[in-house]
């Protein structure tokens, strides 16, 4: 699925860094382009020093961000999702 189209963001932990890192190159060898989001060494280091087992909450805000110009960049009001309802209504 990764092509030259493709856009791949990888949250890198410390713990496997190498084999994260490793999954990132293999996809930019495919052709896609690749945004590393973790603690220090990526295109976007945090430099937190929070714990690991916590720092996931430090990527919500930056992929929240790509994802609001992405769609707006493809022509999209992320306001007003097609194909999405207000209401969940569930049959128990």
């Amino acid at each position: 699925m990764v092509n030259e189209n493709a856009v791949v963001i990888g949250m890198v932990s410390e713990s496997n860094y190498s084999h994260e890192k490793a999954v990132l190159n293999e996809m930019q060898a495919l052709g896609g382009k690749i945004v590393a989001l973790a603690e220090s060494n990526a295109d976007v280091s945090f430099m937190s020093q929070i714990p690991e087992q916590v720092r996931g909450v430090l990527y919500l805000p930056a992929l929240q961000l790509m994802a609001y110009y992405r769609s707006l960049a493809k022509g999209l009001n992320p306001d007003r999702p097609t194909n999405l309802t207000a209401v969940v209504k569930l049959n128990l």
